[in-house]
């Protein structure tokens, strides 16, 4: 018997919280395939296929109206970019996915102001601009962890 929303319709969604929507025993499997192990993920990592996969069972009666949720995070700096203004990699795993979600945060203005300075900065340069930057909030936190990832404390 099909599910009515309204008297008479039948429901274009399937039923939630408490009642069957699939068989038991029905099986999920998704793979992904990746530059390298995500940071985090609810899926198993294989290595030597660079591959995170998922094989979840699907059964209403454990679970009632809560779809699974696979997800894995990973990061990819952009090596030749960096490699051009810092001479080395100096955001990747979680610090760059922190940076892109500033990145993201910032208004057009300050994307073009943040923008306009690091294009300035190349290897002999970038240690000395990125001490004399007077860009002020937002931009001095991550001028100085820039700065820290080229010239380290001893």
């Amino acid at each position: 018997m099909q599910e009515e929303s309204e008297p008479g319709f039948p429901s274009p969604f399937p039923t939630i919280a408490g009642r069957k929507r699939v068989a038991a025993g029905n099986n999920l499997s998704a793979k992904i395939h990746l530059p390298g192990k995500p940071a985090v993920s609810n899926g198993t990592w294989d290595e030597v296929n660079q591959v995170t996969t998922w094989n979840r069972s699907i059964n209403a009666r454990e679970s009632p109206g809560i779809p699974d949720l696979l997800y894995a995070i990973w990061f990819e700096p952009n090596q030749a970019t960096q490699q051009k203004h810092f001479g080395k990699v100096v955001l990747e795993e979680w610090d760059l996915g922190f940076y892109a979600i500033w990145y993201a945060g910032l208004n057009e203005e300050e994307r073009s102001t943040w923008n306009k300075f690091l294009g300035q900065l190349e290897p002999g340069n970038a240690v000395g601009k990125l001490k004399e930057f007077k860009g002020g909030e937002p931009f001095r936190k991550w001028a100085d962890f820039l700065l820290n990832r080229l010239q380290p404390s001893n």
